[in-house]
């Protein structure tokens, strides 16, 4: 395939992530105001889905890219090199969680107050610590209070363990690539019932109902069938499948993907199986902003090509710079001159405050560290570049319908 000898590169994904990385800010202000016993709007159903549907993307996102690649990568060599992945997924994750994590840890506690929020953080601190090092903060938050500053890490944990097994388990299943990733998503989702039927079928004061809760909490976050619905897409997409590509991007589809992305920001989703709807949302929308040939790409550009390098800094920075920002507003006493004023500062300083601190961050410390990820490339991507994959061959392009 012509596209194995080019960067892989989706177009409109970096707009994408930087809007998706800006809704957590929005939900975690709320959050911090809420802790802080100010007025705060943290029991709307809108700003609590802010975050958790942005952060479902993100693992809807991971699960295609990473998918599409290691397709690309058997199909380009015949094998997977596993050692270099895993390199590549070090130098991209490790360096910033790990900074993010002391300083929460160790210099946050002395330039802020932490026991206004509430929160504790030396209470279990060495388990909390000992949890975050080995990268498992999505078992520190449902085991201990939240660690101020880097409790939105639970899901970069949830992405290092989905990393950790992925292309082990895409290189043996890769002949029966489809049959394995529907049955993957069947066998999770049969974990979480069993779970969510056990714990409810004791008495809360059974000792087993303990350990079947925390177990049941620790999968329901483990949102693996997320990212197992984005390896759908990708392969539907590198095998060129027509029949679901005309579905995907039948205008009906496309528009309808967005009109149910922003629904489910004001209609709360609490049924069993939620996660995989979400996600069959989730990525017939990446699909079609990134990859359908008669869609318009607004979020493309190099201001996007520039925020889009910086989002993941921006989903781990942004909970520090939003203590510091709330703290310094709080000294100056905004809150108590107005409140309309107050949320204006906190939102638009919160952005713009993260955006610099990130951007800071990416040119002296990150690119630092990512310019020897192309060392360990196999196929090469990257978040800007001229060629997008081909959706479908020319006479299958033709038959998809015209917006």
């Amino acid at each position: 395939m012509e596209q194995s000898k080019k960067k892989i590169y989706f177009k409109g994904l970096n707009g994408v992530r930087f809007f998706a990385a800006c809704a957590v800010i929005f939900h975690h202000i709320e959050h911090h105001k809420y802790w802080l016993g100010l007025p705060n709007f943290w029991g709307n159903t809108t700003v609590d889905a802010l975050g958790h549907k942005a952060v479902s993307l993100f693992f809807v996102l991971s699960g295609f890219l990473i998918t599409y690649l290691l397709m690309a990568e058997v199909q380009k060599t015949g094998k997977i090199a596993f050692f270099k992945f895993y390199v590549r997924r070090a130098l991209r994750i490790w360096p910033l969680y790990f900074l993010i994590t002391f300083i929460a840890f160790f210099l946050l506690p002395i330039m802020v107050n932490l026991d206004d929020f509430g929160i504790n953080l030396y209470q279990d601190f060495w388990g909390k610590l000992s949890l975050y090092l080995v990268i498992l903060p999505n078992i520190a938050r449902q085991a201990f209070e939240p660690v101020l500053g880097a409790n939105q890490a639970w899901s970069i944990g949830v992405e290092e363990q989905f990393y950790l097994a992925w292309p082990i388990l895409v290189w043996l299943f890769r002949k029966r690539l489809p049959q394995f990733l529907l049955g993957f998503i069947a066998f999770k989702m049969g974990i979480d019932l069993v779970l969510y039927l056990a714990k409810d079928a004791v008495l809360p004061s059974s000792g087993w109902y303990v350990p079947l809760n925390f177990g049941y909490r620790i999968m329901h976050t483990f949102q693996i069938e997320q990212m197992t619905v984005g390896g759908i897409g990708a392969w539907i997409l590198f095998e060129r499948k027509a029949q679901f590509l005309q579905w995907i991007y039948h205008p009906i589809t496309h528009y309808g993907s967005m009109v149910l992305l922003v629904a489910m920001l004001f209609i709360p989703m609490h049924f069993f199986g939620a996660s995989v709807v979400e996600a069959i949302v989730f990525i017939l929308f990446i699909m079609n902003v990134s990859t359908n040939p008669n869609a318009s790409n607004s979020l493309e550009g190099p201001a996007f090509t520039f925020l889009g390098n910086l989002s993941y800094g921006v989903y781990m920075y942004h909970n520090i710079c939003i203590i510091l920002l709330i703290k310094l507003l709080i000294y100056f006493e905004v809150p108590e001159m107005s409140n309309a004023f107050f949320n204006i500062s906190l939102y638009g300083g919160s952005v713009i405050f993260t955006t610099f601190i990130t951007a800071l961050s990416y040119e002296f410390f990150e690119s630092k560290v990512l310019k020897y990820k192309s060392k360990f490339m196999v196929v090469k991507s990257g978040t800007s570049g001229e060629t997008p994959p081909k959706p479908m061959p020319e006479t299958v392009k033709s038959l998809s319908p015209k917006s």
